[in-house]
């Protein structure tokens, strides 16, 4: 081979081994990185540049294809398994490469290496071989500050192409995180420059308070529900969430309302409002993403300015909290501006009215009817039902079949102790496997107390509990699993009635007929207007326009008293005959109406453990 000795002498001592090897195992692990340390800069800048390029395209492409499956399921759970994903392309497409780069790495070094030492003998053709050799062993070899000026030459590469890539893509999604911001802000703007704006004294400036980003939190003193345990160790030390969260600051990739819109509906699936007051425009949009996210964006000369509100699941007066934003919003002044964001286009949008408007005749008799069902539930009777893993007041004069009608299966035997509770459980081998009991309980509404039941017990009410429309009926959901057993919580209320429906079924039944009995049952409760049932049951019909029906009635009652007793025979088997066509046409109704609201109820129950049923 032509300079062999030369070439040697150029590579080092591992010259046999890089010029026999197909692969390059330190390319594979440290890419352009070695290429640099064996001083072929050149060529180390070239990789990079096609490494960077490939990475981002192929990136692009995965997040774009997780922006759509996300916006077809924008959850937590959602997220979570589209970012793993994401980890799990990028690791793939950096391995890819790698494996590129180490299968070209000795033809490209083969190459730069006969450039390089030939371009060494050509220069000084008078040289002996041994003072080539000296030569070539001092050009060639390894080098730690060719490794170093690499580093200063790549970041601006890498820069480069990323900076131009936001540049030429604004309106991407990829600068945000789901549930959001769907952009980062302009860090060179002060916000004092571009607008005034009012923040009520009951907001604090948050940590991440800046002149370029605009943060506030409202913490609710009287929400002590919203305490957490720092520690986890059911210490004392408790701190407080904020009810609700603001955030303004402007948008970096987005110049208009317009840009902004079109890509929050499509990735959060909901649609926006744009509206026009005199030289301002601004748009309005509400994001369900763990806590609800209400959004209002305005056009200035530079750029989007994004105003984000979040308030959190756990607030106590959701419309409180929005009264809030509402009134924010629209005390905003752009300085280049003269028009105004209107304050009831905000509260159409965000549907919500300020307590400014409302009527205080109506406040007043709310506060009675509230004030008389207080009243109404004092002067009842309660019984505190206590189990391991929740404690609660059930009615105990009230006779629940007033209120309540269901079908339970043959396989379960009825406890008809108390007639103000619905009690059943299905016996094998002397041990009740299935427990099921209905009553009216003491709460303030059925969603608040299966919150509080998911919250006491440290599971998520986002994740854990759950909803359900059947037989007109809204249920709120949560299953349990302890020790053996699957226990579901379900509540519904009613005329300022709260049922629950509780269910217990050991893990030891094996009998599917059995452990479909708790949506057969939960299909088949039905709410009974008691007023109504009693006016039905009377024969009563009632018409307050017309008295005439009454006088009509007393007529023919007069005629029918006057008839032959074969004619009230045969009137008497005719009404017989057209009320069992009448029954049996109720039947047929009933049964279409209750399969037509029979909706799939999947529930996963989490397995908790109770240390304490306080």
């Amino acid at each position: 081979m032509e300079y062999e000795f030369q070439k040697e002498a150029f590579v080092g001592k591992k010259y046999e081994k890089i010029m026999n090897q197909k692969f390059s195992i330190p390319t594979f692990l440290f890419g352009s990185l070695y290429w640099a340390y064996r001083k072929m800069l050149l060529e180390a800048c070239g990789l990079l540049v096609v490494k960077t390029i490939l990475n981002l395209i192929l990136s692009k492409i995965a997040l774009s294809i997780a922006d759509k499956a996300f916006a077809n399921n924008p959850s937590m759970d959602s997220a979570i398994t589209t970012l793993i994903s994401m980890i799990i392309v990028l690791l793939i497409i950096s391995v890819t490469l790698g494996i590129f780069s180490g299968f070209i790495f000795r033809p490209v070094y083969e190459k730069f290496v006969n450039r390089r030492v030939r371009k060494i003998i050509d220069k000084d053709v008078s040289d002996t071989e041994s003072e080539e050799i000296e030569k070539c062993r001092k050009k060639g070899g390894t080098s730690i500050l060719f490794l170093i000026l690499f580093l200063v030459i790549s970041s601006s590469i890498t820069g480069m192409i990323y900076g131009n890539s936001d540049t030429n893509n604004g309106n991407s999604l990829s600068n945000g995180s789901y549930g959001g911001y769907l952009d980062t802000s302009k860090k060179q703007v002060n916000l004092e420059n571009v607008f005034e704006i009012d923040i009520p004294d009951v907001f604090e400036k948050s940590d991440d308070y800046k002149s370029s980003e605009y943060h506030y939190n409202y913490i609710n003193e009287d929400n002590t529900e919203n305490q957490v345990d720092i520690f986890g160790d059911g210490s004392s030390d408790k701190s407080q969430l904020p009810e609700s969260k603001l955030s303004i600051f402007v948008l970096d990739a987005y110049d208009t309302v317009d840009d902004f819109m079109k890509d929050a509906q499509k990735k959060w699936g909901t649609n926006g409002e744009i509206f026009k007051n005199d030289d301002i425009k601004y748009g309005t949009i509400i994001d369900n993403f763990e806590n609800t996210g209400y959004y209002v964006i305005v056009d200035t000369d530079l750029g989007a300015l994004y105003l984000e509100y979040d308030i959190s699941e756990k607030a106590l007066d959701i419309d409180e909290c929005k009264n809030y934003f509402v009134s924010i919003a629209s005390s905003l002044k752009l300085k280049d501006k003269s028009g105004k964001i209107e304050k009831d286009k905000l509260e159409s949008a965000f549907n919500v009215k300020t307590s400014s408007n409302k009527d205080d005749d109506k406040d007043s008799d709310e506060d009675e009817k509230k004030s008389e069902k207080d009243s109404k539930k004092s002067n009842s009777k309660t019984k505190e039902i206590s189990y391991e893993e929740y404690k609660y007041k059930i009615f105990t004069d009230v006779k629940i079949s007033d209120y309540i009608d269901v079908d339970v299966s043959n396989a379960f035997k009825e406890n008809n102790e108390n007639d103000y509770m619905l009690d059943y459980y299905h016996d094998e081998n002397l041990e009740k496997d299935i427990q099921i009991s209905i009553a009216q309980i003491d709460a303030d509404g059925a969603k608040k107390f299966i919150t509080d039941l998911t919250n006491k017990n440290g599971l998520s009410t986002t994740e854990d509990m759950y909803s359900a429309d059947v037989n007109d009926i809204k249920w709120y959901i949560v299953g349990f699993m302890l020790d053996n057993d699957i226990i579901y919580y379900n509540a519904f209320e009613k005329d300022d009635k709260v049922f629950l429906y509780r269910y217990q079924i050991s893990d030891s039944v094996e009998d599917e007929n059995l452990k479909g009995s708790y949506e057969d049952i939960i299909y088949s409760i039905k709410y009974i207007d008691k007023e109504k049932k009693e006016v039905e049951k009377s024969g009563n019909i009632i018409d307050e326009d017309n008295d005439t029906s009454s006088n009509k009635s007393d007529n023919t009652n007069t005629s029918n008293e006057n008839t032959s007793n074969t004619s009230s025979d045969e009137d008497d088997d005719e009404n017989t005959n057209t009320t069992n066509k009448n029954t049996n046409t109720t039947k047929s109704n009933n049964n279409t109406n209750t399969n037509s609201t029979n909706t799939s109820i999947t529930i996963t129950p989490t397995n908790v453990t109770y240390n304490n049923a306080n």
